[in-house]
């Protein structure tokens, strides 16, 4: 019988992150979390405010007799409200990973942000 994930597995690398523990980063296995990213990135470089970050597990369907899980879970991703692909934006994420109020924080703040870079100003 297949068992949704439970709220402990769920959350366990991110709040061992936040713990401060060493937690390991695999590029094909990205894990549950708040996160904060940088608005924008030239290249190498990220720079501008950091917006709010998160991955999550969609539940399947559970039959509610037996708590059975009957379809997949699936595995979801948005970075500064846009939905993201998890497993491309997971190396990236995992380097900073936050509270869940700082993450509502940076969420209420991302609306005043600019959409784009200011321009760099020519001598």
């Amino acid at each position: 019988m297949r068992q949704p994930t439970s709220p402990e597995a769920k959350w366990a690398w991110w709040e061992g992150a936040l713990d401060g523990s060493p937690q390991p980063v695999t590029e094909d296995d990205p894990q549950p979390g708040f996160y904060a990213v940088r608005k924008f990135a030239y290249g190498a470089w990220a720079r501008g405010p950091y917006v709010p970050a998160r991955i999550w597990i969609e539940p399947g369907e559970i039959d509610p007799e037996t708590g059975e899980l009957l379809s997949d879970e699936r595995l979801c991703a948005e970075v500064d409200g846009r939905p993201a692909d998890p497993w491309r934006t997971w190396t990236w994420l995992a380097k900073r990973p936050i509270s869940i109020e700082e993450w509502k924080w940076l969420r209420a703040q991302s609306p005043l942000l600019p959409e784009s870079p200011p321009r760099k100003r020519r001598s």
